[in-house]
C-alpha cells in the first residue's frame, strides 16, 4: 500500500517541497513574510509526507537515514531557526517515535553557522562540510552527539596519494 502511495505521489511531493523553497526563497525571503500561514502549513505536510517515507525506507531495510537540508546553509541563522529547524525536529520526532533504534544523520551545506543549533533537531549524528575543521566541530557540538565527513569534494578528482593523505589527516 504505501509502496504504492508513494510511487505515485512522490512527484507531488517533490513539487510541494519546490513550491515551498520558491515561497521562501522568494524576493530575498518575502514569501516567508508575505504568507507564513502557507508556508508553515505547506512544510508541515513535507515534513509529514517525508516522515512516513523514511519510515517506509527503515521497514523495508534501512539501517541510517541521512536528512539533506541543501538549503539550510543559506538562510541567515534566525530563519533556519523558523523555516527549517522545526519542520527537521518533527521528522526525526515522528521517525523516532516509530524507528527509535534507527540512527539519523542531518547534513546542512555550508552549516558552519547552524552547528550548535542542529544538535537540538533530535538527531544522532551531525554531517560536517568541508568548510568546518573536525576538532572545531568536536569543540562546538560536543562528546553527546556523532560527527561524521567534511571532507572537500574536489579530493575526489585527485590522484590517490593526495585522496588518502587527507583521508589520515581528517581520521580523528
Amino acid at each position: 500500500m504505501l509502496k504504492k502511495y508513494y510511487s505515485s505521489n512522490l512527484q507531488l511531493l517533490d513539487l510541494t517541497a519546490a513550491f515551498a523553497i520558491a515561497i521562501l526563497r522568494s524576493s530575498a525571503g518575502e514569501g516567508c513574510h508575505i504568507a507564513p500561514h502557507l508556508l508553515q502549513t505547506l512544510l508541515s505536510h513535507l515534513a509529514q509526507a517525508i516522515a512516513d517515507y523514511i519510515i517506509f525506507q527503515v521497514e523495508s531495510g534501512a539501517y541510517c537515514i541521512q536528512i539533506f537540508d541543501s538549503w539550510g546553509g543559506q538562510l541567515p541563522p534566525d530563519m533556519w531557526e523558523r523555516w527549517s529547524k522545526p519542520y527537521i525536529k518533527e521528522i526525526v520526532d515522528l521517525v523516532k517515535k516509530r524507528c527509535p533504534e534507527t540512527p539519523i544523520v542531518l547534513y546542512i551545506n555550508g552549516n558552519g553557522g547552524l552547528l550548535e543549533r542542529m544538535k537540538d533537531t533530535g538527531v544522532d549524528v551531525i554531517g560536517l562540510d568541508w568548510t568546518v575543521d573536525m576538532a572545531d566541530g568536536r569543540r562546538r557540538l560536543g562528546s553527546g552527539i556523532g560527527m561524521q565527513g567534511n571532507v572537500d569534494p574536489a579530493y575526489l578528482f585527485s590522484p590517490l596519494p593526495a585522496f588518502t593523505e587527507e583521508m589520515q589527516r581528517l581520521a580523528i
